[in-house]
């Protein structure tokens, strides 16, 4: 089997320690946890990244320049289906090469200032399918903590941190042209849409076939209200090359 490149090592940290601080929140996640979870020694984690601030930073500052690209590609196209189609097509993309990230990104969600008819409720639904995600990636249940957070739609980050995820909400919000005038109806919509995508590729992960992304943008353009035909997809196939490989190395 091919030995793995440092960026793959890299790339396969990054994701993992997203999929975490998504699930268990930026401040909670310990360096311990993250090494534990990846297959790495603690040590060897540290020779990468000095701390876990460092770590926090390039997971956030990855995760933010994903989704500003994904916003910048389609800034040009006029709000709609066609606009919320291509957006799709690229968070799917990154969906699967990187599944942690599109956890952190939903938890981002929930640290948007939404209006003040929903803006509670919907921050504890974004957090909680945040969490669910996060947790099917790590293969495991909705921890209490996490249940707990949902509930009262209170995060536990940091100010700083609460601010990073917070400039990740505004890009996807620039993205699906979602402002501050927005209606309930669309706000509900996109957070399901990115709810659904996020949750069927971590629950998935290391099962996802090669067309994996076709079948996210459908269920997730589907969330959004967007009429097709019955048999179009919304989305053309994925490349096989494009599937992440699951395995993973101690340094």
């Amino acid at each position: 089997m091919p030995r793995q490149t440092q960026q793959q090592i890299d790339d396969e940290i990054i994701d993992v320690a997203a999929a975490l601080f998504a699930r268990h929140g930026l401040k909670e996640t310990s360096v311990q946890r993250i090494a534990d979870a990846v297959g790495y020694s603690k040590s060897g984690l540290l020779r990468r990244y000095p701390s876990k601030e460092a770590l926090q930073d390039e997971v956030v500052a990855r995760c933010l320049a994903e989704v500003r690209g994904i916003a910048g590609a389609v800034a040009g196209l006029a709000p709609g289906p066609s606009r919320d189609r291509e957006a799709l097509v690229r968070l799917a993309a990154l969906a699967v090469r990187h599944p942690g990230f599109v956890a952190l990104i939903l938890s981002g969600v929930s640290h948007s200032d939404a209006d003040a008819d929903g803006g509670a409720a919907t921050r504890a639904a974004t957090r909680a399918a945040g969490s669910i995600a996060a947790g099917a990636a790590q293969g495991a249940a909705m921890p209490p903590a996490a249940q707990e957070t949902a509930r009262s739609g209170t995060g536990r980050e940091d100010t700083g941190s609460g601010a990073s995820l917070g400039l990740i909400a505004d890009a996807l919000a620039d993205a699906f042209a979602v402002t501050p005038e927005t209606g309930f109806a669309r706000r509900a919509r996109v957070t399901g849409a990115l709810g659904a995508l996020a949750v069927v590729c971590v629950a998935m992960r290391g099962r996802l076939p090669h067309d994996a992304a076709r079948h996210l943008v459908d269920v997730a353009y589907d969330a959004l209200g967007h009429a097709r035909t019955e048999g179009e997809s919304a989305a053309p196939p994925m490349s096989r090359q494009d599937v992440p490989t699951q395995e993973r190395r101690k340094p």
